[in-house]
């Protein structure tokens, strides 16, 4: 069995090595498949070509012309019209036809529409001669092309192209098609036509004037009406002349001697100046032809002669006040030499409103400074680059610190060590928070955020989703400064990037079209799609704070007036070339920029602010303006003035020492201050009179303070007028001023020595300094005077009966007492300066002593001889 099972096996491996291939079978199964495919291929190309539009005579012989409306539907330009004169083929000088047919097509007059030598020949060209040595396509195809733009895809426009234009060569004679060609090609600067681009770039409009030089510049410009304009890209297309001088010789259509005279003549030369387009709102549309490239993406389309109608986002109202603020009829007052672009776009939507390209700008895809320069933008990107990233990244509020200080001002670039910089003015503010950092325009602070504070390559990447395309990897620590070597912007992206602060944080490419409408009816919608870049807390903050750039007498835009209108703007200036400024509401941003065209030692003169304000005024008339509202995940939050880090005020805090600030929900602080907590009073005032050096010496006490340097104020007064007032750290005081016989004060207050309004309670003691020692005279006089005012005060009643008693004897000090009985009360002393003793009857009947010599009877001091006591007057004199 198993034999068995073996030998099958080795016949079956036989006949598997003895098989022969069947070629019939190989030959049949791929003529079959050729022919499936070959059939597919004819219905494919069938149904390309019957979908193919007819020729028409005026559309082949007329550029059909692009249209584009404003954002109400309304037309604003026709672009292919603008600028064309038609002329016939007798008008065509032979030299200007020699150079056209050497450039674009040299065997024109002889193939059918399609060259399939030229095809090969083109790719040789290129690759000997250089890219755009020659083109592949036909006079004829690129007639056809024109004529044939739709939205459908490649291949098929391809196969209609070939199909047509054997179609249009045997319909057509080849002088038609030539014509057909050069009265519709584009010329750059929104011209079109041979005759008519003589006369733009020449000022001639006989095409027999042209000299070769100029005949070979026109031919040149066809195949990249952009780069090879004269009027901006001179050596460009001075290059391209060449070539078609040269492919000119190799033709056979010119001598080598006649090319060589002909390269020696410099196109700059050959230009003139002097032409105007009449093409209105030029910066606008030539904005828009630029972004339809983008959209359409497809090199074979002509965009002015495509027939298109382009919607677009254009206020004819805003462009009209925009082409006004920088004509010669401008109400403000341009310096000579320098030059000025606008962008108004609306902020939620990012649909440009107008746009200013330049002073007085009337030539169409020249030098648009809004749109093409690259300028540097000074102090205007710090929102951008610095302040904005720490808000999104750290969650930093408007009351962060920083130490504005010459100290600070330094940054390390490409690991060539530290460099210095320096505020403008030269102008340092101590601690400062982020606020005040970003309306005053502060350096340091924005520096120190990028080599501090943030993740820079974090930074870059926020820049960039912003639209600022010049910043390619992190953000360097210079560039919060703005300089042209670091960052390169203009009008356009500037606008875009402040526009996503005012739009909660969502950023919108700047744009100007919204769909675009082919002739065979198809309509090519523009998808937008509206990007949220940062947190809503760090664009509300940010606009917040920029608001004060005008709000705030220290703002850097402080000028500016726009009554209730809330208005956001950052200023900018770079090393006195550049000058900015940016601005937005919840409606309208406005980026405007001006200096001169180039750095020629010129310092720029600004007018942003009349430009901004009239701008932004003439948008928002009669538009209800709200104001940025806050998210809920900001909340404002009253802080201490100076608190670090920053702390809740108390009940103490002056109203002037209270600031209110925004902070990110979750980080705001809880910590209340004791700044200006009342300081406590001093305690135990203790006054002691030293009789022998004739000194008070004051003493007291103080609980003392953790949050406070402790002082004190020391004020004395002397019977009630003050003689000395001091400021001391010590707790006692010794006082030499002394009169004798005075009344001191002493009051001490205690106070907070970094804040000397923050004063204690007062206290005070008081202490009654001893006079001299008394003479005799002086108690004399005073025990009278007291006896005197007993008198008055208890005067002794008549014929009423009484007690009384008093002391009689005396001593040889003059002062005596005595006793005696009477019928009344009363009693009587004296003091006085002598010798002797006396006697005192005081019974009630007047005859007390009265002269104060202690006898008590002044009739017999006059019997024997006393003499009455001085006048005081005369004591004094005589001390």
């Amino acid at each position: 069995m198993t034999e068995q099972v073996k030998s099958r096996k080795v016949r079956k491996q036989n006949k598997k090595k003895n098989r022969k291939i069947n070629w019939k079978k190989v030959f049949v199964t791929l003529l079959v498949i050729g022919l499936v495919t070959f059939a597919i291929g004819l219905g494919v190309l069938y149904s390309f070509i019957s979908n193919a539009p007819e020729l028409t005579a005026e559309e082949l012989e007329v550029p059909a012309s692009t249209t584009i409306l404003d954002r109400n539907g309304e037309e604003v330009a026709d672009l292919a019209a603008e600028n064309r004169t038609i002329i016939d083929y007798e008008d065509l000088s032979p030299i200007m036809e020699d150079a056209v047919l050497a450039a674009e097509d040299v065997r024109f007059y002889d193939h059918s529409g399609i060259d399939v030598r030229r095809i090969g020949g083109a790719v040789m060209a290129n690759i000997t001669g250089g890219f755009g040595s020659q083109g592949a396509s036909t006079i004829t195809q690129q007639v056809i092309k024109n004529f044939l733009l739709t939205n459908e895809k490649r291949m098929e426009r391809k196969v209609q192209e070939q199909y047509l234009a054997l179609q249009l060569e045997r319909e057509y004679s080849k002088e038609q098609i030539l014509m057909m060609y050069l009265n519709k090609i584009y010329y750059s600067n929104g011209i079109y036509g041979v005759q008519k681009a003589s006369e733009v770039y020449f000022g001639k409009e006989d095409l027999d004037d042209l000299t070769l030089a100029e005949a070979a510049l026109l031919a040149g410009i066809p195949q990249r009406p952009n780069a090879y304009n004269p009027a901006n890209n001179p050596d460009l297309a001075e290059q391209r002349r060449n070539t078609v001088l040269d492919l000119m010789v190799r033709h056979e259509k010119i001598t080598e001697e006649e090319a060589e005279e002909a390269k020696e003549i410099s196109v700059e030369d050959m230009i003139q100046e002097s032409y105007e387009s009449e093409l209105k709102y030029s910066a606008f549309i030539e904005t828009v032809y630029e972004e339809a490239e983008e959209i359409i993406d497809d090199d074979d389309i002509n965009l002015y002669t495509a027939g298109l109608t382009i919607h677009t986002t254009l206020d004819q109202s805003a462009q009209e006040h925009v082409e006004h603020l920088l004509s010669e009829e401008s109400p403000v007052d341009h310096p000579e030499g320098q030059e000025a672009a606008i962008v108004a776009l609306d902020t939620a939507s990012g649909e440009v409103l107008a746009i200013g390209g330049g002073r007085n700008k009337d030539d169409f895809r020249g030098f648009n400074y809004a749109t093409d320069s690259g300028r540097g933008p000074g102090s205007a990107i710090k929102p951008i680059v610095s302040f904005g990233p720490a808000i999104e990244q750290n969650q930093l509020s408007t009351y962060h610190q920083y130490l504005d200080d010459s100290s600070e001002a330094y940054y390390t670039w490409d690991g060539e060590g530290e460099q210095s910089f320096r505020n403008f003015g030269e102008y340092y503010y101590g601690w400062v928070t982020m606020r005040e950092a970003l309306y005053r325009s502060l350096n340091v602070p924005s520096v120190q955020n990028v080599r501090d504070e943030i993740d820079r390559s974090q930074a870059g990447d926020f820049a960039r989703s912003l639209g600022i395309s010049s910043i390619e990897n992190s953000v360097a620590e210079s560039y919060p400064i703005g300089s042209v070597n670091d960052i390169q912007t203009n009008p356009y992206e500037m606008a875009g990037a402040f526009a996503a602060f005012g739009n909660e944080g969502v950023y919108n490419d700047p744009h100007t079209i919204t769909k675009i409408e082919f002739r065979d009816g198809e309509t090519l919608e523009v998808d937008r799609e509206s990007n949220p870049v940062m947190s809503d807390y760090t664009a509300y903050m940010i606009s917040d704070m920029l608001k004060d750039t005008i709000a705030h007498p220290n703002g850097t835009a402080s000028g500016l007036n726009f009554g209730g209108l809330p208005v956001a703007a950052k200023t900018g200036t770079n090393e006195d070339i550049d000058s900015w400024l940016v601005g937005y509401t919840t409606n309208y941003t406005v980026s405007v920029w001006n200096g001169y065209p180039s750095d020629e030692g010129q310092s720029v003169s600004s007018r942003t602010r009349p430009l901004f304000q009239s701008m932004m005024e003439n948008l928002s008339n009669g538009v209800e303006t709200a104001d940025f509202t806050r998210p809920n995940s900001v909340v404002e939050v009253d802080i201490e003035r100076g608190s670090r880090p920053a702390k809740l005020p108390s009940e103490f805090t002056p109203d002037d020492q209270i600031v209110t600030e925004l902070f990110v929900e979750g980080t705001e602080p809880s910590e209340q201050s004791e700044e200006y907590d009342m300081v406590e009073p001093a305690e135990s005032l203790n006054l002691n009179f030293d009789e022998e050096d004739q000194i008070i010496e004051a003493t007291w006490s103080h609980p003392g303070s953790d949050e406070h340097d402790i002082e004190f104020e020391l004020t004395i007064s002397e019977d009630g007028s003050e003689v000395e007032n001091t400021n001391l750290s010590d707790t006692e005081f010794t006082f030499t001023d002394i009169e004798l016989g005075a009344t001191y004060t002493f009051e001490v207050i205690a106070y907070d020595e970094d804040n000397d309004e923050n004063r204690s309670d007062p206290i005070s003691e008081s202490i009654e300094i001893p006079g001299e020692d008394s003479n005799f005279w002086d108690d004399f006089f005073d025990e009278d005077e007291d006896e005197e005012e007993q008198e008055e005060e208890s005067p002794p009643e008549e014929d009423e009966p009484g007690e009384g008693n008093g002391n009689g004897q005396g001593n040889g000090n003059g002062n005596g007492n005595g006793q005696g009985n009477g019928n009344g009360e009363g009693n009587g002393n004296g003091n006085g300066n002598g010798n002797g003793n006396g006697n005192n009857d005081d019974d009630g009947t007047d005859d007390e002593d009265e002269d104060g010599d202690g006898d008590g009877d002044d009739e017999i001091d006059e019997e024997i001889g006393i003499d009455p006591p001085p006048d005081p007057e005369e004591v004094e004199d005589q001390e």
